[in-house]
């Protein structure tokens, strides 16, 4: 038996606020980084409400069973697509969508009360909803994570934009309408029964892509440093675990850099832990300028780092040392105190090599660095300090003093 225009409508509000309040309790599981939940609860709660005040058709006034009914229809979605702007961190159109729901509010009061017209009516609504719904689908095919739930959600709104558009222009055609907000027509009955579908697996797709994006942080949180943003010790052993393997399978050399910070504790105690915290990050995104894809760069802890390079010889990670110090030295911001770090390198070939032990040796030779005066790099068994005219001595250099 085929189910009534005002049954679908009914079961499509009930379906929106229970989904509102599932919403609203993923809302407060999610950390304060993730936003534009709780628009996406109420814009449901909204949507639900809007679908009782239609099914009063008959039962409550007009100015609620339509103008409240269809305001509150396009706040709900209005909400969603707002909520959906918070979530991707996109500029908040909140001008914009307060006049798409002026113009569809105007157009219901002007087709109720002006000039009585149902026509007028579905046509003023129909364009604000394709606005509302083509402005959110944009924002999640623009900026959604290439991710099934972005895909389920996206799939979700062409479909809702599909049938508005055969709904809108069906009914400006003779003979495949009857004028009426519950007709038995049959374009009205799927119109129902796909927004009824279209409130329950938009909120499951909102529920989905938050999810997936509070899974996305956690892993961050737990693979990452906080303040820098590279990756951690134990994401470093991991990998390069991995790249060690391979290197030496390929009998290509692997080497291992400890950098550290020459003075931190100094920068911090004149300047402050903000500035210091400051220059961690500038120094990082530094390193990162001149490393290349074979390279992996992680944070120790405190002023240390570490990087392991895969296919880097002894004469490529001097090379490379240098262009460290030398992205170290530029001074790229003027408010910041300037430093300089001093490296530890080793490097092996041997089949039997392991990661620990390569650490060890990168730290030894950075121990004797430091030592060395600080600014300074060494490998193995040759040290070398930056020259006044900005060169660095090759191995077999006098040591420094």
């Amino acid at each position: 038996m085929m189910l009534d225009s005002l049954t679908v409508v009914m079961i499509a509000a009930s379906m929106s606020i229970i989904m509102s309040g599932i919403l609203f309790s993923v809302h407060r599981d999610m950390p304060p980084s993730i936003r534009g939940v709780a628009r996406w609860a109420w814009g449901s709660f909204a949507a639900g409400v809007s679908g009782i005040c239609f099914g009063g058709r008959g039962i409550f006034p007009d100015w609620i069973s339509i103008i409240v009914a269809n305001v509150g229809l396009l706040t709900g979605i209005a909400l969603w697509l707002s909520g959906t702007q918070q979530f991707y961190e996109r500029r908040e159109t909140n001008r914009l969508i307060l006049g798409i729901i002026a113009f569809g509010a105007g157009g219901i009061v002007w087709g109720l009360l002006v000039m009585p017209s149902y026509s007028l009516r579905l046509g003023v609504m129909t364009a604000s909803l394709l606005c509302l719904y083509g402005s959110q689908l944009f924002l999640i095919v623009r900026y959604g994570f290439r991710h099934f739930s972005t895909f389920f959600l996206a799939a979700t709104l062409v479909v809702q934009l599909v049938v508005l558009m055969v709904r809108g222009v069906t009914a400006a055609l003779p003979g495949f309408s009857s004028g009426e907000f519950f007709s038995t027509d049959i374009i009205q009955i799927v119109y129902f029964a796909t927004y009824a579908v279209v409130s329950l697996l938009l909120a499951v797709g909102y529920v989905m892509v938050a999810t997936h994006r509070l899974n996305m942080e956690l892993e961050r949180h737990a693979t990452r440093d906080a303040l820098t943003g590279v990756i951690n010790r134990r994401v470093f052993t991991e990998i390069c675990e991995k790249n060690l393997r391979r290197s030496l399978r390929a009998r290509q050399p692997f080497s291992v850099f400890i950098l550290d910070l020459d003075h931190f504790k100094s920068i911090n105690d004149r300047n402050g832990h903000a500035v210091g915290d400051t220059v961690l990050i500038e120094f990082c995104r530094k390193i990162e300028s001149v490393l290349g894809p074979g390279a992996t760069f992680a944070r120790l802890g405190g002023e240390e780092f570490i990087i392991g390079a895969m296919d880097m010889s002894e004469a490529g990670s001097l090379e490379l040392a240098g262009a460290i110090q030398a992205a170290v030295a530029a001074r790229s911001d003027p408010f910041l105190p300037s430093y300089t770090c001093s490296i530890g390198i080793a490097t092996t070939r041997e089949p039997s090599a392991a990661l620990g032990r390569l650490m060890a040796e990168a730290d030894d030779a950075l121990y004797l660095a430091k030592r060395a005066g600080r600014n300074v790099v060494k490998h193995g068994g040759a040290q070398w300090r930056e020259a006044d005219s900005g060169d660095v001595a090759r191995p077999n250099a006098p040591m420094a003093p």
